[in-house]
């Protein structure tokens, strides 16, 4: 007797691995100003008007080319920075930044602009098609009966 049968898995280690959609990581960024104050300021400003329009189109649903949002908006958003990789001279800044949005704002802030998000990320699936004749299972491919 032959039998075919999926194999389903959800890969929790996937979605760990982007624990939050509102989360933009390891943006790397440097700056250059008079201080390393003004520099890190620079930098740390920079990541956050990258990261901004990397998460907006990963909750998306819909086209996002007319969003528009100021680096005031974005900033009133922001939730919270994680600085790795960090390296300063008197005049310059290197870092590795994570930034972190308010998923409640960047809700409302999409709604306002008539935008589709998700809330949640969905879980991942592995198929893995199996096929049984008698007391032999082999992975289904193309030649496969």
């Amino acid at each position: 007797m032959k039998k075919f049968l999926i194999l389903i898995s959800v890969l929790g280690f996937a979605v760990c691995a982007r624990a939050n959609l509102y989360t933009a990581d390891m943006i790397s960024v440097s700056a250059e100003a008079n201080t390393a104050v003004e520099a890190r300021d620079l930098a740390l400003n920079h990541a956050v008007r990258e990261a901004f329009p990397m998460m907006i189109r990963r909750v998306s649903l819909s086209d996002t080319t007319h969003v528009d949002a100021t680096p005031a908006e974005m900033s009133a958003k922001v939730k919270g920075l994680s600085i790795a990789n960090e390296k300063t001279t008197p005049t310059k800044y290197m870092a590795d930044v994570t930034v972190q949005f308010k998923p409640k704002d960047v809700q409302d802030f999409l709604t306002r602009q008539g935008v589709l998000f998700i809330t949640k990320e969905p879980p991942k699936y592995l198929l893995i098609p199996i096929f049984i004749e008698g007391d032999k299972a082999v992975i289904f491919d193309e030649q496969s009966p």
